[in-house]
Order: structure tokens, then C-alpha cells, then sequence
């Protein structure tokens, strides 16, 4: 019978074994139904850390054996509880778990005041959110990417089970930077560069990322642009300039991030920018950012011209445009400008809510 363990009920001399416990969970109870690994424990370690500075729970499902753990904790800017971490057994035993787990969840979110849980969210959309969703008829993707998030397909399926219902959606989009039925790259890059000769008319200066280290000293300007760019996110909350720093070179991965441009305005103020890196023959288009008094001059568009423009250069093959909420300026963009003469492949996902009351 499933049973929920409680940190807080843990008594304090078990608290550092049933941390572990909860840690090294992940590993097991994903087993191989995901192409991607299960978080690793640095990771959350530094999600335990985060939500040690505000309401939260952890909670573990057994039976016999873990079969599920969720961590729980207050949102900021919304009367809400995120339900992140969150790992299921393989089957009726995962359910089962789930239900335990969310009934858990609703009922500390309820002594909380708050209104709703969302699932899933490490903590806040800085860090990892979204269930995988499973595949959608059409071309086939690649397998997801290190960077991507991948839980089991069917956790959603588990969720909705629950009562969860869609918040928002998301997408990976792909497409070839080859010739493709007599559409090549130079057709996409004609219909981005008027963006580009506009602003530049416009007294807008373009920047490209020389070399690799020079990313890190960037960082410290482009974290003001964000949090201003990024505050009207779901879930959004400003974060440290350390941690800014960290979380960007971990999006990066070690990877060439010389596709990466910025653009200033005409007295050299920062005024947008996008992340962009080399993943094998992939041009991957991770974070575009432009400050919020500028949004709907196409700063955005110029800045995609020349990250295709310099793959196209450099003999990239493929061009992603990674993880984009379904209807904002991103998925606009991506569409058009990554078709290239082909459907192109997409990964889906999902952020799920439910009313606390929903039990």
C-alpha cells in the first residue's frame, strides 16, 4: 500500500539519510523510459538549496520501495505551489504514487493559502519545467538533445489522470540549413535580412562572440537585460548574478557559443541578444532576449538572420530553435525562418495546473 513520506515529519537524526534517499531516488525510478538522464544530484542539490529559502516539502511515496518524490514549494508572484523534481515508477506503481504524492502536494498547499499546484517545476521556470510530451504525428525528431528536458512521456497522461489540466505549451523546432526541394538557405536568410538592414538603418550595432571565454564577461551585462526582458514570465523571479552566470554556461554545455550576437543602440546601450551555440552539425538558437521598449522593431529577426547567416558560413547543417512557449514572439519567429523548404521536426511539452481544491 502506498504510503508518503514527509521531510518535515522526518525526525531530525534520519534527516541527512532520507535526503540521500531522496537524491539518489531519480536514477531508479526513471530507469531507461527516458532518452535523457535523470537529474543529477548536483543539480538537485542546488534545487534543495533554492527552496530552503521559502516554504516547501519533500515527499516520498513507498511501497515497499520508493515509488515516487516530488519536491513542493511556494511560487513567487502567484498563489501558487510548484511541484517539481518530481519522479514516478515505471507503471500502476508510478499512479499510484502520483496520487499519493499530489494529494500530499494539494494538502500542504492548502494549509499554505495557496490556490494551485503547477507541475512541473523545479522551483521556478529558471531552472528545469515542462512535461515531454509524446510524439506527434510528422517527421521524425532526433533523439532530445542534452539541454532539453525529458522525463517519461507519460507522465503527462499520469497528471491529467489527476485533474491537471494544460497551462501553457512549448516546443522544439528543427529544420535543415540545406538545400531542400529547391529551397535553400539563402531564401530564409533574404527573408530575415530586411530586419537586419532596418535596424542597422536604424543606428542599431550588431556584435558577434568572438571566442568561447568571452561569453562569461558578457554575462554580467546581459543579466540585467534579463531579468527586465524575462519579467512578465510565468513564474518568473529575478535570480543572483552568480547563479545567472552558472545556469547560462551550463546551457551552453561546453559548447562553441560563437553563433551567440548581441546588438546595442545607437548611444551603446544593450538592447537585446541571443544565445546561440554549436551542438555537433546543429546551430542551436537557445535564449533571445530583447529589452522590453524595443519589442516590435524585428530586433529579434535581425538577431536570427545572423546566427543563420553565420551557420550557413560555417557549414552547419541543421539550425533548433529550443524549448519556445507556444505563441510568443520566439515561435513566430522559429517557424518561417527554420522551414527552409521542409516541415520541420518538433518536440512538444507541457506546464500543467490544478485548483488545490481540486481533491
Amino acid at each position: 500500500m502506498q504510503r508518503v513520506e514527509r521531510w518535515s515529519e522526518t525526525p531530525v537524526a534520519q534527516r541527512d539519510a532520507w535526503r540521500q534517499s531522496f537524491i539518489a531516488s531519480a536514477a531508479a525510478l526513471r530507469g531507461d523510459r527516458a532518452a535523457a538522464q535523470a537529474p543529477s544530484a548536483k543539480y538537485t542539490e542546488l534545487i534543495l538549496r533554492l527552496a530552503s529559502a521559502r516554504p516547501h516539502e519533500l515527499l516520498m511515496a513507498r511501497d515497499g520501495d520508493v515509488t515516487g518524490r516530488a519536491l513542493v514549494s511556494a511560487a513567487t508572484g502567484r498563489a501558487a505551489a510548484a511541484v517539481g523534481l518530481v519522479e514516478l515508477a515505471v507503471g500502476e506503481a508510478g499512479a499510484n504514487a502520483a496520487r499519493a504524492i499530489v494529494d500530499a502536494a494539494t494538502e500542504w498547499a492548502e494549509q499554505a493559502g495557496l490556490d494551485e499546484l503547477i507541475a512541473p517545476v523545479d522551483v521556478n521556470t529558471w531552472f528545469s519545467y515542462r512535461f515531454l510530451l509524446p510524439p506527434a504525428p510528422g517527421p521524425v525528431p532526433p533523439a532530445p538533445f542534452a539541454w532539453e528536458p525529458a522525463q517519461p512521456d507519460d507522465y503527462p497522461r499520469v497528471f491529467a489522470a489527476l485533474g491537471f489540466e494544460e497551462l501553457e505549451r512549448y516546443q522544439t523546432l528543427g529544420g535543415d540549413l540545406t538545400q531542400a526541394e529547391g529551397e535553400d538557405a539563402a531564401t530564409v536568410l533574404a527573408a530575415t535580412e530586411m530586419a537586419f538592414k532596418k535596424a542597422a538603418q536604424a543606428g542599431f550595432t550588431f556584435h558577434r562572440l568572438e571566442t568561447p571565454d568571452a561569453l562569461a564577461p558578457l554575462l554580467d551585462e546581459l543579466h540585467a537585460l534579463c531579468m527586465d526582458a524575462f519579467r512578465d514570465n510565468l513564474l518568473f523571479e529575478p535570480i543572483p548574478l552568480e547563479l545567472f552566470r552558472a545556469l547560462y554556461a551550463e546551457s551552453s554545455g561546453g559548447r562553441d557559443a560563437t553563433l551567440t550576437h548581441w546588438v546595442r543602440d545607437a548611444i551603446g546601450r544593450l538592447a537585446g541578444f541571443v544565445l546561440a551555440f554549436v551542438d555537433g552539425d546543429t546551430a542551436v538558437v537557445k535564449t533571445i532576449a530583447v529589452t522590453p521598449e524595443l519589442r516590435g522593431k524585428r530586433i529579434s529577426s535581425a538577431l536570427v538572420h545572423l546566427v543563420l547567416k553565420t551557420s550557413v558560413a560555417r557549414g552547419l547543417r541543421k539550425a533548433v530553435s529550443a524549448l519556445v512557449r507556444r505563441g510568443n514572439t520566439s515561435e513566430h519567429l522559429s517557424s518561417p525562418y527554420l522551414k527552409l523548404g521542409v516541415t520541420p521536426w518538433k518536440r512538444e511539452y507541457v506546464l500543467m495546473r490544478r485548483a488545490a481544491a481540486a481533491r
